[in-house]
């Protein structure tokens, strides 16, 4: 279970997966009829999967790309599907394709109506489409860029379409755009009522709008980062939002925030019950967070990677999860077995599998839209490291990494040195999970779909440049190899691709074996001779009192042979001052332990030699607080230059002491408060 359990004080319960199904890739997004009979998953592996609720595999489908969406009617009877290969796919619930439709580029979003006669997509074409169910296109509109999103109402009256020309769309049926609505960044994600009179829409902003049905905004309302996903009850009454800042958010109708809940990572997915009783979310901490509306977390379930999408019966009694552990999750309400039945853990066999192959047909229509360039064009300028002399027949990448704030922080550059422009540009990281997390990356503009960082279209002779911030996991002194692919398509729309030179990266955990110690004096001149530091912070709840954060973080930092020097207070304010000397190369480090309670921030400072070293000390610090705070209360890292700076400025109480230790004004010595490394 997710430790948001014992942090709530809900009763423990024993979770268990109605089925689960695995199959050699991840599975980028579920959809579950109303009733919870029918559940529908698509994969990297390119296939669409279609199961009964005992967990039986009806049958598969194997498409030309990754499945990025899909979606089912609300009797189950009607499956569509959207593919990275640009195709729209429908199905009737017998695994007979009844029709496909080829757009101009990537389908990242579909919908579909409750009774099944509508379809909804957007493509990155920049076109919204709408369908008959028997394949009939009733019109198409363009906007202004990639469309990542759409919804429908439940009669397929209303159709909302987000895009990250910073808009969103809002057509009838008969393909009239009735408003559109300019938000301050694109638009991720849209939700809709089922009778269209309310639209809930979430922004890279860090926002999420309610809209009414004429095009009026009610409310906005502000998150910690950008939203990803959002969820809308039938009747709009509540509205839930899954956000970067590890966040699920609950709101009304009115724009009150009715509670939120923090998990352990990025929300990915949100899914809500069709009356707002029951929230699920996925999150980038591997667990599925099942809620009631009432403030209680039902369940958590852990599964063996980030959760990338939920999807939830109407009458919430039935969960569906999709993980990039490569697994399909069913479960029911209770968190236990539906039914009293057993748990099935569903392995794919020969018997099980049925592929589909698509009937030969003739498409219906063919549309080659050329993409254009992004209305903005991010550009960094990162350090002269060429790994390949530059090729003027394909694009190129340089990079570079610094050590920067407990994170590696690489930054990736793909130039076009043709003189041609290329399109769908895609970048796809590739690092050992087991050492390294891809926690963010800069600019934000770019999208990040599966961890894959979309940069778009390149002109000719141009660049575009991402920062990726890698956190390590454990230390790696013999280094790990950090590789990355690039996916494009030339001026002709012929798809190419290239692979970066590896890069191999050192993550130093520092052993320390500190025997002398250091007063106060001693300590603020090492603190001036040492020219690197750098600083993790962490948000802390509430209900932690400052001298208890002080003894969860001082308890980790013991864990090293380090001395403790000094401990200072203002109000209730903490700073304890920390002496180590690594064993082998005896290099000095210094480490501040700064609680704001009133901000309910705690930072851990670190002062060495060698960035390397830095890096990898408060990546251990990181992992084991981490550990230890999840057994009594709730941690979640953040990464704020703004937020980092002020706490640096309020935290540095040593500054307040002379070299003899006597502090002046209203710090004082507060070394009473150190009681070893016990949390008691």
């Amino acid at each position: 279970m997710g430790f948001l359990s014992n942090f709530f004080g809900e009763k423990k319960v024993t979770i268990n997966p109605f089925w689960s199904y695995a199959r050699d890739n991840p599975f980028y997004s579920v959809a579950v009829s109303a009733d919870g009979q029918y559940i529908v998953a698509g994969s990297k592996d390119k296939k669409i999967y279609f199961f009964s609720s005992d967990g039986k595999l009806l049958w598969s489908y194997a498409t030309g790309d990754e499945v990025l969406k899909v979606a089912v009617s609300a009797d189950g009877q009607y499956i569509v599907a959207g593919s990275q290969d640009k195709k729209i796919y429908f199905f009737s619930n017998d695994g007979k394709l009844l029709w496909s439709y080829t757009t101009g580029s990537f389908i990242f979003s579909i919908a579909i109506s409750a009774d099944g006669k509508y379809i909804a997509a957007g493509s990155w074409d920049k076109n919204v489409y709408y369908f008959s169910n028997d394949g009939n296109l009733l019109w198409k509109n363009i906007t202004g860029d990639y469309v990542e999103c759409v919804a429908i109402s439940a009669g397929g009256q209303y159709i909302a379409a987000g895009s990250r020309d910073k808009k969103v769309y809002y057509f009838s049926s008969d393909g009239k755009l009735l408003w559109s609505y300019a938000t301050e960044a694109g638009v991720l994600c849209v939700a809709v009522s089922a009778d269209g009179q309310y639209i809930a829409v979430g922004s890279i902003e860090k926002r999420v709008y309610y809209l009414m049905r004429d095009g009026n905004m009610r409310w906005s309302y502000p998150t910690g980062d950008r939203v990803y996903s959002v969820a809308i009850s039938a009747d709009g009454q509540y509205i839930a939002a899954g956000s970067h800042d590890a966040k699920l958010y609950y709101l009304s109708n009115d724009g009150k925030l009715l509670r939120s809940y923090l998990t352990g990572g990025m929300v990915y997915s949100v899914a809500i019950s069709a009356d707002g009783q029951y929230i699920a979310a996925g999150s980038h901490d591997k667990n599925v967070y099942f809620y009631e509306r009432d403030d209680k977390l039902l369940w958590s379930f852990a599964t063996d990677d980030v959760v990338i999408c939920v999807a939830v019966s109407a009458d919430g009694q039935y969960i569906a999860a999709g993980s990039r552990d490569k697994k399909v999750y069913y479960f029911s309400r209770d968190g236990g077995t539906p039914k009293g039945s057993p748990v099935q853990i569903k392995k794919p066999t020969v018997a099980q599998t049925t592929i589909l192959q698509p009937p030969v047909r003739q498409e219906q229509q063919r549309i080659s839209v050329p993409l254009t360039n992004l209305q903005k064009d991010v550009k960094a300028h990162v350090a002269e490291n060429l790994n390949n002399p530059i090729n003027t027949n394909q694009p190129q990448i340089i990079r570079a990494y610094e050590f920067y704030a407990g994170y590696i922080r690489l930054k990736i550059s793909v130039k076009n040195p043709t003189p041609l422009t290329i399109h769908d540009v895609i970048l796809e990281p590739d690092v050992d999970r087991a050492i390294l997390y891809l926690e963010r990356h800069e600019p934000e503009d770019y999208l990040l779909e599966n961890e894959r960082i979309i940069l778009g279209t390149i002109n000719p002779n141009n660049d575009r440049t991402v920062s990726l911030y890698l956190e390590p996991i454990i230390c790696a002194k013999e280094g790990t190899d950090v590789y990355c692919h690039v996916r494009y398509k030339d001026a002709q729309g012929k798809p190419g691709s290239f692979d970066m030179e590896p890069l191999r990266i050192q993550v130093v955990c520092p052993i320390f074996e500190t025997k002398e110690p250091v007063n106060i004096g001693s300590l603020k001149q090492l603190i001036e001779s040492l020219p690197s530091h750098d600083t993790k912070i962490f948000s802390v709840s509430r209900n932690l009192d400052a001298q208890t954060q002080l003894k969860i973080f001082q308890s980790v930092i013991h864990l090293h042979d380090i001395r403790h020097i000094s401990t200072l207070r203002r109000a209730k304010n903490f700073e304890s001052w920390y002496y180590g000397l690594t064993k082998v190369s005896h290099k000095d480090m210094v480490i501040k332990l700064g609680i704001v309670k009133d901000m309910d921030m705690i930072e851990v400072t670190a002062f060495s030699y060698d960035p390397k070293d830095l890096t990898g000390f408060l990546a251990e610090i990181s992992r084991h607080v981490t550990e230890e705070v999840s057994k009594r209360g709730n941690v979640q890292k953040i990464f704020n230059v703004t937020i980092k700076d002020s706490v640096v400025q309020r935290t540095n109480l040593l500054n307040n002491c002379d070299m003899d230790g006597k502090c002046s004004g209203d710090v004082t010595i507060a070394d009473s408060v150190v009681t070893g490394s016990n949390i008691g």
